[in-house]
């Protein structure tokens, strides 16, 4: 079911025909609903005037 929810992105009706029900399918929207704060990055306190990834860049990071 995930593949074709996600991957895929069918609606309910194509679920539906594919032979899941419609409890199953609600089921598993609600899980990936309620664990989406888990797909987010936190928020981290910036205490300096260089931002990371963008002033702390080192030749390695060049590719030299």
């Amino acid at each position: 079911m995930p593949r074709y929810y996600f991957d895929m992105r069918e609606g309910d009706e194509k679920l539906k025909a594919r032979g899941f029900e419609m409890e199953f399918i609600v089921q598993i929207r609600e899980k990936v609903r309620r664990s989406q704060f888990k797909r987010k990055l936190p928020v981290i306190a910036k205490i300096s005037g260089r931002t990371i990834e963008t002033d702390f860049r080192y030749p390695r990071d060049w590719g030299t």
